[in-house]
């Protein structure tokens, strides 16, 4: 009913802008919660309702821009609400849209380039990175050749782990 009763109204508000008795018989239907009358009075008025064209709030020949649009949007949210809702809502849209501002500007510094410093300390960290790696995988090889060896090469290989352990210690401190 709701709906018949909507679309009849905005028809008859448009085609008698300035109040009809068609437009007061509807109303007291309303009040009296006669949805037969108000379907009935729908099908009487049913040319009016198929010429109605909702009013727009922009030029539709020009392309909407992004403020237009919000100032539409918020137009449009504003009317459907009481004064006092209206005002709550319109301050929480605007709370909403300069949070919006501030992470869209925070995630665009996030999305800047990084700068030559930054890039050089990258490169150090990569190249010690990959000194650590390539130090830990000669110790394990030297470990599997220091168990099989005997005399004077265990001794060596012995010497070379504690060197490489030593080296490893220092990779792992600038990390």
């Amino acid at each position: 009913m709701i709906d018949y009763y909507q679309k009849l109204k905005d028809a008859l508000l448009q085609k008698y802008p300035n109040g009809s008795e068609p437009l007061n018989k509807l109303e007291q239907l309303k009040k009296n919660n006669d949805e037969v009358g108000i379907i009935k009075m729908y099908n009487q008025y049913k040319s009016i309702v198929n010429d109605y064209k909702p009013p727009t709030r922009f030029d539709e020949s020009k392309k909407m821009t992004r403020e237009s649009l919000k100032g539409y949007i918020r137009n449009e949210i504003i009317e459907m609400l009481s004064p006092e809702e209206a005002e709550e809502t319109a301050a929480a849209l605007e709370r909403a849209a300069n949070s919006a501002e501030k992470l869209k500007s925070a995630l665009k510094e996030e999305e800047d380039e990084p700068t030559d410093a930054e890039l050089k300390k990258s490169n150090k960290i990569t190249q010690i990175a990959d000194k650590l790696s390539k130090t830990s995988q000669e110790m394990k090889e030297i470990a599997i050749k220091w168990k099989k060896a005997e005399g004077e090469e265990k001794d060596r290989l012995l010497a070379r782990l504690k060197e490489l352990t030593k080296i490893k210690k220092d990779l792992e401190k600038l990390l």
